[in-house]
């Protein structure tokens, strides 16, 4: 998404200096909105939040159908959409497509940008039904009214495309970013961060159909774009250099992505800190990788470091706490700690279910292993019950034939197995291979 701004002749804005009160409405609101649009660019969110507000009160005083209502509550939706607040964005971006459909018409190319603003923060929440609808009215708009060559059609193609990627319709998502690719290319030239962007996606695109070769050529060019423009060692890498990560590790080459994620972490120590959520994260994913290598013990510690920093900035309760606490548990039951492991899964549990609420898939995987720690103790029947629960829970609300079924149907085989059931077990396995056979993606070409 983009910053709306207001076009007014530098000698003016060079003009307007003194306290509010001895300016006009629109004259004020000209150089607050310029102030928080360069506050935003910059990453001062904050600052662009307060400026924009002021801006907002002010445009209120303008005539309703002055386009400078919809642009103020266009951009403070924006400073609150990009602070991870989408819920506060979400009204500014309604009343911004409202007021520019009432004052510009429903075709206005303005309005194509109101629509595809609010698809975006629609898809954030979770809303794809609607999101979609409105990105597929904002790229009519934008097809009819601007040129076939247009940056501005190819972000429609690109948000798009996106969000067919998070439901899943890869073959759809493919032609937007390919045709999105083409534009940029051509507007941009190949060495410019819109077509990086869109070449990251296709790379995302390639991962989530298991083409990894692909995926690791995309990524390969989208991070090469990036260290031409801003530099190797610059933050603004750290995405793709991590993404590129995780296609390597997922391909069975642990040291190479264990490599990548040392450089994502030091560049986000540069950027952010030692102690900042940024570090955390990327604590997270290198230790995953070094697990993979059998460096327990500096992965235990990277994990550690980040639960610490989690706990301390988001409170002991937090659900992104969870994950962490689960494979630390999974790194003390293979050290023989099975206390200390049941300790930390029971935590990430019920930091979860307060979190979700007792019937939320993302429950599962906690479910699964306090069931194999039951089992480990002798308990076969709280392991089942456990089981029963996590496949009850994944079934209602993600479908009977989701792949998200596959583990826990094999570990309740295991179990069935164990419990002398040997036809049940079979029967859980034959389901299992039935789920995974139809979920497998086409081989590629």
């Amino acid at each position: 998404m983009r910053l709306a701004r207001f076009l007014a002749l530098p000698a003016i804005l060079a003009l307007l200096a003194g306290p509010i009160a001895a300016e006009e409405p629109g004259e004020a609101w000209a150089r607050l909105a310029e102030a928080g649009v360069a506050a935003a660019s910059q990453g001062r969110l904050a600052e662009a939040e307060a400026d924009f507000r002021i801006a907002r009160e002010l445009a209120q005083k303008l005539p309703p159908d002055d386009p400078r209502r919809a642009i103020s509550a266009n951009n403070l939706g924006f400073a609150l959409y990009a602070q991870g607040r989408v819920a506060a964005a979400l009204p500014l971006y309604r009343e911004a497509l409202s007021s520019r459909e009432a004052s510009l018409g429903r075709s206005h190319p303005a309005t194509a940008q109101s629509l595809a603003n609010l698809a975006e923060a629609l898809r954030a929440q979770g809303n794809h039904v609607e999101a979609e609808a409105l990105q597929r009215r904002a790229l009519e708009i934008r097809r009819a009214r601007l040129p076939a060559n247009h940056p501005d059609l190819a972000q429609s193609l690109n948000d798009l495309g996106v969000l067919l990627t998070d439901l899943g319709r890869f073959a759809e998502a493919e032609p937007l970013y390919r045709e999105a690719l083409a534009i940029r290319t051509a507007v941009f030239g190949q060495r410019h961060p819109a077509v990086a962007e869109t070449l990251g996606h296709l790379g995302a695109l390639a991962f989530a159909r298991a083409r990894l070769a692909e995926a690791e050529q995309h990524y390969r060019q989208a991070l090469a774009i990036e260290e031409e423009i801003y530099g190797r060692d610059d933050p603004a890498t750290a995405v793709t250099a991590g993404n590129l990560a995780t296609v390597l590790l997922q391909a069975g080459r642990a040291a190479d992505a264990a490599a990548l994620r040392e450089r994502v972490l030091a560049l986000r120590i540069a950027a952010f800190g030692t102690d900042g959520l940024e570090a955390a994260t990327a604590r997270e994913a290198l230790a995953q990788a070094l697990l993979r290598q059998g460096e327990t013990e500096r992965a235990r510690s990277l994990l550690e470091a980040s639960l610490a920093a989690r706990e301390r900035l988001q409170g002991p309760s937090h659900p992104e706490l969870a994950p962490v606490l689960m494979v630390l548990a999974g790194i003390r039951r293979a050290a023989g700690d099975r206390m200390a492991a049941l300790a930390l899964v029971t935590r990430a549990v019920a930091i979860q279910e307060q979190a979700f609420g007792a019937n939320d898939p993302r429950l599962a995987a906690g479910l699964n292993d306090l069931a194999l720690l039951a089992a480990e103790r002798g308990a076969l029947s709280e392991a089942e019950s456990l089981l029963q629960r996590a496949l009850r829970i994944e079934q209602e609300v993600l479908g009977k034939n989701s792949p998200a079924l596959v583990v826990t149907l094999r570990n309740r085989a295991e179990l069935l197995a164990a419990l002398g059931r040997p036809e049940a077990a079979e029967a859980a396995r034959q389901r299992a291979r039935t789920i995974e056979a139809a979920a497998a993606p086409p081989a590629p070409q």
